[in-house]
């Protein structure tokens, strides 16, 4: 599993997070094995949303 923590609400600060964990992925070479979990936390006056997605290997 891999995820990424984005700090903010705005759909940018979401974008450059997404884009960060594409760019991991395709990096490390790996296939998703399950959708895109999201969790959205509020720390004092923060909100943070980490995004996980499962991966395996690729099956050549």
């Amino acid at each position: 599993m891999i995820g990424v923590r984005v700090a903010g609400e705005n759909e940018l600060d979401f974008a450059e997070g997404v884009g960060a964990l594409i760019e991991e992925i395709v990096a490390i070479d790996a296939e998703l094995s399950t959708p895109p979990f999201y969790f959205v936390t509020q720390i004092e006056d923060k909100t943070y949303t980490d995004i996980l997605i499962g991966l395996q290997e690729k099956n050549d």
